[in-house]
């Protein structure tokens, strides 16, 4: 009986009035998501724009393999996916249909013996498996739908890391070595994490992290925000999902030469080592461009990031729960 109550009073909720602004807003500081909530595990298309590229998913699956298409349906869809991801809230309106088209494109770029980019957007798809609030995985509906599935970008992904180990070894070994400590003079670096748990909550992050923040900011004089309250609230997007238009918000200010993002749950254990030392060993050298050119794997195409950023001017390193992103 009490499924059948359940059950007959679905309708009613699928006729409620679109809610107001300020119901909006306290619905998302509650947590509960945005009102589009539940069609964020698909794709909406009530919009020219993703419409558009669904078609252009589906037909490029289909022929993208091909030596005549291949090619060009694969420039098509990296600059549909720049235009796509330009805008971070409007993402959460087809996470799957981004899933699935970096899916595509790494799938193409094994093909072509690309086997760095096909790995550099295998991750780029995880990264969209995580805004999926339903045990991080694609549904079973929109997985068939769109062709992809998360158990299988996992699988990919540790595939393309055993037969890249090699190549990797031999390029962090022409790495410079930089002493922990360097610190670039006149090199901004902002530090931005979300602590924004509830008062009762029974971790002890909301009051550890942003301390051990403080301690490592000051050390080093980087600029410091962290947000215990929803950052956006105003914007429609999930406190969890927030990061990626805060980020976005920052990288804008231009304040900052780096944005570096860590997660709540991430505690700084060696305060000493700064994160200029890690961006001018990994990003501020020409080793990073004769990795490229050394390997017959990674030879063909651009590099992954600028799928996402080419036309936002933005590129983007990331490991484990933190994220360094440079404008420019």
């Amino acid at each position: 009986l009490g499924a059948s109550a359940a059950a007959s009073k679905a309708p009613a909720k699928a006729v409620a009035e679109v809610p107001s602004q300020a119901a909006t807003k306290a619905r998302v500081e509650s947590g509960d998501g945005v009102p589009f909530f539940q069609e964020r595990f698909g794709c909406r298309d009530d919009g020219a724009a993703w419409s558009a590229y669904r078609e252009l998913v589906q037909y490029s699956r289909l022929r993208i393999f091909e030596a005549g298409e291949g090619p060009e349906l694969s420039r098509a869809l990296a600059y549909s996916l720049a235009e796509q991801t330009a805008n971070v809230s409007e993402i959460l309106q087809c996470n799957v249909g981004i899933i699935a088209g970096y899916h595509l494109l790494a799938r193409h770029s094994v093909a072509i013996a690309d086997d760095w980019r096909a790995y550099s957007l295998l991750q780029l798809a995880l990264i969209w498996v995580f805004t999926l609030r339903n045990a991080n995985r694609v549904p079973s509906e929109a997985s068939r739908e769109w062709f992809t599935r998360s158990d299988h970008l996992i699988h990919e992904i540790r595939t393309l890391r055993r037969r890249l180990s090699k190549h990797r070894a031999r390029w962090v070994a022409q790495l410079p070595q930089v002493s922990p400590n360097f610190r670039q003079p006149g090199l901004r670096i902002g530090i931005v994490s979300v602590c924004a748990y509830p008062a009762d909550h029974p971790l002890e992050l909301k009051t550890l992290t942003p301390e051990n923040r403080v301690l490592y900011a000051q050390r080093h004089g980087y600029g410091l925000h962290v947000h215990r309250l929803h950052p956006l609230p105003d914007q429609g997007v999930h406190v969890q999902h927030a990061k990626l238009a805060l980020m976005a918000e920052y990288l804008k200010s231009g304040a900052y030469d780096w944005v570096a993002w860590f997660d709540c749950d991430s505690i700084m254990m060696n305060l000493d080592k700064t994160l200029d030392s890690i961006i001018q060993r990994y990003a501020e050298h020409p080793t990073k461009k004769r990795r490229q050119r050394h390997s017959s794997k990674s030879a063909a195409g651009p590099p992954a990031e600028r799928l996402s950023s080419e036309r936002r001017g933005r590129r983007t390193a990331s490991s484990g729960g933190a994220a360094a992103t440079r404008e420019g």
